[in-house]
């Protein structure tokens, strides 16, 4: 049971993914003067910063440390559980600053009742986040699939998969809660919630420092 709740915890940082993406969506995201990434597509750089590390550490790390100490060296299934967890936390305390950040900018130039105004500072700080929350998802998520699969007996192991899904439906549902949670508190005192910028930032601010 506390190895699977490793795995709602994660699950629940990943779900706010989606706050990134209303972040891009009032940041700066050109690349050049002519290019401009989607806001929607910044995810992909969680998925990026996912495969490549798995390549990097089994093809590369494993092997290189391996020759350096003269012996097999692999880290444990419950500490790459654990750094996935750190990474977790850490990803959630970018997001949060990224924002205090943002917002700031926003008040600075009058856009503190815009929800939609073009902020200028660039979007490229979310990758921090997404980096973060890849490297959770590669540390924790595939760690608890395996580790399922270790410690039940073949004859279970479709199990396995059950078991991660549950925690990942579990994390989801608690995302929402923590989310609505906080949505309606700062509503308070006749304010939009997320329609307003100023709403918004402060909602994503705390949501980010809360599950950190």
């Amino acid at each position: 049971m506390p190895i699977r709740t490793t795995g709602i915890m994660v699950s629940v940082t990943l779900a706010q993914s989606s706050f990134s993406v209303i972040q891009a969506g009032t940041m700066d995201r050109h690349i050049t003067p002519k290019f401009e990434i989607p806001a929607g597509s910044f995810v992909m750089f969680m998925l990026i910063s996912l495969g490549l590390w798995i390549v990097f550490y089994d093809r590369i790390a494993l092997p290189l440390a391996s020759k350096i100490k003269g012996k097999p060296v692999c880290l444990g299934l419950k500490q790459k559980m654990g750094i996935g967890l750190l990474c977790s936390c850490a990803s959630m305390v970018a997001m949060a600053a990224v924002e205090y950040i943002r917002r700031g900018i926003a008040i600075e130039e009058g856009f503190s009742d815009e929800p939609r105004a073009m902020v200028h500072t660039s979007a490229l700080w979310l990758l921090l986040y997404n980096v973060l929350s890849g490297l959770s998802e590669a540390f924790n998520s595939v760690e608890q699939i395996e580790f399922f699969y270790s410690e039940l007996p073949k004859t279970m192991s479709s199990i396995s998969c059950n078991l991660f899904g549950l925690g990942a439906l579990a994390g989801s549902l608690v995302a929402s809660f923590i989310t609505s949670t906080v949505d309606d508190v700062t509503k308070r005192g006749g304010k939009l919630g997320f329609q307003a910028i100023s709403t918004k930032a402060i909602t994503i601010t705390i949501i980010g420092f809360l599950l950190a």
